[in-house]
């Protein structure tokens, strides 16, 4: 058998030939003998699906049909992925995607997977195929362009992170920090929704053309502007954050922006796990 026994993958979802996404995993992985095990650590789906797509799965379906067993995460997409995608395994979270694995790959958006910590990943590992990947990669697209997000001191949102070059940069020896407020898996730029509140607590949003109705709304957590700086996307004003979860299930980061220079009003910031 050759060194192909579990590889941990996440991906945001991005079209691609099969044969050409595959190759780069491929030749680390596996030799001229037939595949081993491979575990996927995480499917993306994009923000607007659950349904996993692209790369991953491009790079997924060829190393099955090579005869691999395939383990795999996604932190919404496993209702819709497991009947799209017979014949892999399904792990509860990346570590158990990851356990006896000779390779991880890490090529996803969701911000849950930029706290992954790279030395216990490592240590429940079979191999070490993941720093061999990154190097087949940079050769191919240049090492600068392989990226790893870096804890970043600033309470907005979205500047809680910095993105260094992985082949000059180590991952935080403590972890990222935790304790603090929840925060979206996937972030995304602030987008304008309708919402139906009692005065205060949000009831129900119309967003995307869509009428959701809500379960449950958790908040508010305010979060002011560096008025140090100007921000052009921070021009109106103090926000008050809502996590809401909708009828059917699904979590969003939403903030009533009160006003500044420009106009407030509500918007959906991101998707909670």
């Amino acid at each position: 058998m050759n060194p192909l026994e579990n590889t941990s993958m996440e991906t945001p979802g991005s079209s691609g030939h099969a044969g050409s996404n595959a190759d780069p995993l491929r030749s680390p992985l596996a030799g001229d003998s037939e595949a081993g095990d491979v575990g996927f650590d995480a499917i993306d789906s994009g923000a607007n699906s659950k349904i996993p797509q692209g790369a991953a799965v491009l790079v997924l379906v060829a190393l099955v049909g090579g005869g691999a067993q395939v383990s795999v995460t996604d932190p919404q997409g496993r209702k819709e992925g497991e009947a799209l995608l017979p014949g892999v395994t399904w792990a509860a979270d990346a570590y158990e995607a990851a356990e006896g694995a000779d390779a991880v790959v890490l090529l996803t958006e969701w911000n849950q997977f930029r706290a992954i910590d790279l030395k216990r990943l490592k240590s429940i590992m079979a191999g070490d195929g993941f720093a061999d990947l990154m190097s087949r990669i940079g050769g191919r697209i240049g090492l600068e362009n392989i990226i790893r997000p870096l804890p970043a001191d600033s309470h907005i949102p979205e500047k809680g992170w910095t993105d260094a070059a992985a082949a000059w940069s180590a991952a935080p020896e403590d972890g990222w920090p935790g304790g603090g407020p929840s925060r979206p898996v996937l972030m995304l730029r602030p987008e304008p929704a309708e919402v139906r509140t009692d005065g205060r607590r949000p009831l129900a949003l119309r967003w995307r053309r869509s009428e959701r109705r809500l379960a449950a709304a958790f908040g508010p957590e305010r979060i002011a502007p560096e008025w140090w700086l100007d921000d052009p996307a921070w021009r109106s004003g103090p926000r008050d954050y809502w996590r809401v979860e909708d009828e059917e299930g699904r979590r969003l980061w939403l903030f009533l922006a009160h006003g500044g220079e420009v106009s407030g009003g509500w918007f959906v910031h991101g998707e909670m796990a």
